[in-house]
């Protein structure tokens, strides 16, 4: 697989989503264990990670510099099945 990640407006996206899980959560999206599947670039991971412990997971490591410096856990994946043994028991 060759660079299919989308790159524009991903922090625009980030903060929408961001605004709406604020107004349907009575605390703020602060230190809470976070993940993007399908992470591409790692924009929206990389936004959430600033104040949450954030994994994202993708086919294809196509994260950026800035993603890969950051604090964000990044899981390349091959199937449907997460490599995070507590994820199964949640699905």
């Amino acid at each position: 697989m060759a660079g299919y990640a989308v790159v524009t407006n991903r922090l625009i996206k980030a903060m929408k989503i961001d605004a709406v899980l604020n107004e349907h959560k009575k605390d703020k999206i602060r230190n809470l264990t976070i993940l993007d599947i399908g992470s591409g670039v790692g924009e929206i991971a990389l936004f959430f990670a600033v104040k949450n412990n954030v994994y994202a997971v993708d086919v294809e490591n196509q994260l950026s510099q800035k993603a890969i410096e950051s604090n964000v856990n990044f899981k390349l994946v091959t199937s449907e099945q997460l490599p995070f043994p507590d994820m199964n028991r949640l699905i």
